[in-house]
């Protein structure tokens, strides 16, 4: 009887925590009336050319990285604070939406901060020239729940480094749900129609609701 109770309080308890955090889950509509902070200054990556090991997870594909790293530099403080990449999410069609339209694909670099908490940094891409990096992938692209090994693939260049972005405080959308700063560069990349094709024929559609702001504020540097 007493684990009975036990397990209901659980229940109760993770209900309740749930509906409290409800606005502040993650993805969002983002919009040009973002807030302006001039305290919000250019990201700087680390990111190397490398072999990676890529994984069709059904949903989204995941390069998993290491000795990576971004800095988000602090007001005054060009050092500022380290994130270590951990890997790229691949999702199709985009999880977050511009003025209410979603792009082709988005590309989710997730990272770890000092507290675990992640730090997102999203790219999106949009239908335009090819992309070299981007053969890479789609010359090894597994099927799903299998493996495979990008060569040589460079994530800088399918980084985003034009320096403006948005940014709000929500959650990450893949389980373990768990506090997650965002940061969503602006300008897409690009990828040819026959590229981004390529990539939705592996995945399953991302089917992540958009979520209201709530009481939250959306940010723009």
């Amino acid at each position: 009887m007493l684990k009975k109770t036990t397990f209901l309080l659980f229940i109760i308890t993770l209900f309740f925590s749930c509906k409290k955090n409800d606005k502040l889950l993650s993805p969002v509509d983002l919009t040009n009336n973002a807030i302006k902070d001039t305290s919000l200054t250019a990201l700087f990556d680390d990111y190397q050319k490398n072999d990676y090991k890529i994984t069709n997870k059904g949903s989204f594909l995941l390069i998993k990285t290491e000795d990576n790293f971004l800095v988000i530099p602090e007001k005054n403080n060009y050092l500022g604070e380290q994130v270590d990449l951990k890997g790229i999410l691949i999702k199709t069609p985009s999880e977050h939406t511009v003025n209410g339209k979603h792009y082709p694909l988005e590309l989710q670099f997730y990272h770890s901060d000092s507290a675990e908490n992640a730090v997102i940094i999203s790219v999106f891409v949009k239908q335009g020239k090819e992309n070299p990096e981007f053969n890479k992938i789609i010359e090894n692209l597994p099927e799903k729940n299998q493996n495979a090994i990008v060569k040589d693939l460079d994530l800088y260049n399918i980084f985003q480094h034009s320096p403006e972005y948005w940014y709000y405080k929500g959650t990450t959308t893949n389980t373990p749900i768990k506090p997650a700063r965002w940061f969503i560069m602006k300008k897409p990349i690009e990828a040819s129609a026959t590229q981004i094709k390529d990539i939705q024929d592996v995945l399953e559609p991302n089917t992540t609701e958009i979520v209201d702001l709530g009481n939250r504020k959306l940010y723009k540097n």
